[in-house]
């Protein structure tokens, strides 16, 4: 989940207090939106394509992942097996917003059997 009153932005649990905010302020199932040349009402005082957003998300999540090695910009992303060719180059865009070179966009079936 995203959260923004147009100034202030959170992610994550943080969201968890403004539950009860007005449902514009809060961003989720963003996959649903992929491809839009940007959501329906803005985000941090800018109408956003959502895969700025998705990067965010993505980008917070390699940052709180503890890491015993060198920072991380390669990514492996699983993926549902119906996404067609657009919505895995969307992905694509949204881990390269995120700072991350997408090594391979793995099925999610796949990934389970590899796994």
């Amino acid at each position: 989940l995203l959260w923004s009153d147009g100034q202030r932005l959170k992610i994550g649990a943080a969201v968890e207090a403004h539950k009860n905010d007005p449902p514009q302020q809060t961003f989720f199932h963003l996959q649903r939106w992929l491809g839009l040349p940007h959501l329906n009402r803005p985000f941090g005082g800018k109408l956003v394509p959502p895969e700025i957003l998705l990067g965010m998300l993505i980008r917070r999540i390699v940052d709180h992942t503890p890491s015993q090695h060198t920072p991380v910009t390669h990514a492996v992303f699983t993926i549902p097996a119906c996404y067609d060719q657009f919505h895995r180059e969307r992905l694509r865009v949204a881990g390269k917003a995120a700072g991350l070179e997408v090594l391979q966009l793995l099925e999610k079936p796949l990934a389970g059997v590899l796994g």
